[in-house]
């Protein structure tokens, strides 16, 4: 098959994509324990972690979010410079799927505040925070 000069950054995106999504995964996987841990923690006082432990496992989980955004965002910045490189007429929609993940990037900026903002506060679930968004 005959590739363009813009077929590798495409595969590129793609290949981000992949690992961004398995991360996600992870993320959510993460995000479940620690909402498995705080329903513990309220239906017999203790759970898998301390609290401690649960903010600093929340706080990494929140910058990783961040960082998948960021992924995102970047690969829907690429698609749509390919688009308009190659002169599609309709760019409109993916300049709404970039808007879409800056929105995202910008709500996991605030989350991740919040999160580190409350470390130590005994009285912050971490299951308050643990929605991972993308």
């Amino acid at each position: 098959m005959k590739q363009d000069k813009y077929t590798k950054k495409e595969i590129e995106v793609l290949d981000i994509q992949i690992i961004a999504t398995i991360f996600f995964i992870i993320s959510l996987i993460i995000s479940i324990i620690l909402t498995y841990d705080e329903k513990l923690k309220l239906i017999n006082g203790q759970g898998i972690f301390k609290n401690k432990q649960a903010q600093q496992i929340a706080l990494f989980n929140r910058i990783l979010v961040v960082i998948l955004a960021l992924a995102f965002v970047y690969g829907n910045y690429i698609t749509e410079k390919i688009a308009e490189a190659r002169n599609k007429n309709n760019v409109k929609y993916l300049k709404l799927q970039l808007f879409s993940g800056e929105l995202s990037l910008i709500g996991a900026l605030i989350v991740l505040y919040i999160v580190y903002k409350n470390q130590g506060n005994e009285n912050f679930g971490v299951a308050d925070t643990e929605n991972p968004i993308l």
